[in-house]
């Protein structure tokens, strides 16, 4: 992808200690180049819980290591997605919607069965290790991780 053409898909940084909601926080940063805000939410106890986080997208190429927020200067960080799992078949690269693979279990990654029935010994299905697919502890995850960005 040439930069030019990466220019034009907008740069994603991530900022801490946003409590404002993302229209303000977008009316602030608009003169300086953030053309979009998403908060950071995480799911704890099937809840969705907004945290301080936010992603700003910018329209251009270089990224800045600050934006003024009012008085303060807010550093901010590249932002880095999790890898792309699927929710079927619990491999990584490609969605549910993509997937052609067969409903595995995310626990046991025993096919044909969701994780929410199952209460059977974890087991992952990308690295055959005691942990669950969605283990941040998967050394396939790891890789994927390190690999993607």
């Amino acid at each position: 992808m040439s930069t030019s053409h990466r220019a034009l898909l907008g740069k994603r940084n991530k900022i801490s200690e946003t409590p404002q909601p993302c229209n303000k926080i977008l009316e602030g940063f608009s003169d300086q180049s953030v053309t979009q805000v998403r908060r950071i939410a995480i799911k704890r106890d099937s809840n969705i819980i907004p945290t301080k986080h936010g992603i700003l997208t910018f329209n251009k190429p270089k990224l800045p290591t600050t934006v003024k927020a009012g008085y303060l200067n807010c550093k901010i960080r590249p932002y880095i997605p999790n890898p792309l799992r699927c929710f079927k078949c619990q491999r990584f690269g490609h969605s549910q919607t993509a997937c052609r693979g067969q409903l595995t279990c995310s626990r046991c990654a025993s096919v044909g069965h969701a994780s929410s029935d199952c209460s059977l010994e974890q087991k992952c299905v990308n690295c055959s290790q005691p942990h669950s697919a969605d283990s941040k502890l998967c050394p396939k995850w790891k890789i994927e991780r390190d690999t993607n960005h």
